[in-house]
């Protein structure tokens, strides 16, 4: 159940980083719900919306880094906030590469955590509204609307003789 903040599905297979991220996003007014692996991330995407995704790089079966295009295309707006332990510039450029909005490696700072949490949602907000924004305007000022008004005039032909 999604509340004021948003709900946020963290895709993680390590307990500790579960509960301590539950601890935090839930002190922070957010909604959660967890996944230990990518399929099931991706499953649980589709069964409850979320306004943003924290994916860890390492998971069992599938990388992180081989599911994010997958999430990407379920929801092109959706927020996904790479976190791994592994501090290795390739990973970080494969992330955003494929659609990561920022990468955070382990063990990170609840408050920048939150910090870059907050700026991904605002920014999602701002993408929405601007979608949002540009399908009225285009539904508004489409051909069909734009009605000319002008008094009748009589047309008057002359016609040449040879």
């Amino acid at each position: 159940m999604a509340n004021a903040r948003g709900h946020i599905l963290v895709v993680d297979d390590e307990a500790d980083v579960r509960e301590t991220l539950d601890a935090l996003l839930s002190s922070a007014g957010f909604s959660t719900s967890f996944a230990t692996d990518a399929d099931t991330g991706l499953k649980a995407m589709t069964e409850q919306p979320c306004d943003l995704v924290l994916l860890d790089v390492k998971l069992p079966g599938r990388s992180g880094l081989a599911v994010l295009q997958e999430f990407r295309r379920l929801n092109s707006l959706l927020p996904i906030i790479v976190l791994t332990a592994l501090k290795d510039i390739d990973v970080a450029r494969a992330a955003f590469k494929n659609g990561a909005q920022d990468y955070i490696p382990k063990p990170w700072d609840a408050d920048e955590l939150l910090g870059q949490i907050l700026r991904a949602l605002e920014q999602r907000r701002l993408l929405e509204e601007n979608v949002h924004l540009k399908r009225a305007l285009k539904a508004r000022y489409r051909l069909e609307s734009i009605v000319g008004k002008s008094p009748k005039k009589e047309l008057k032909l002359k016609i040449f003789r040879e």
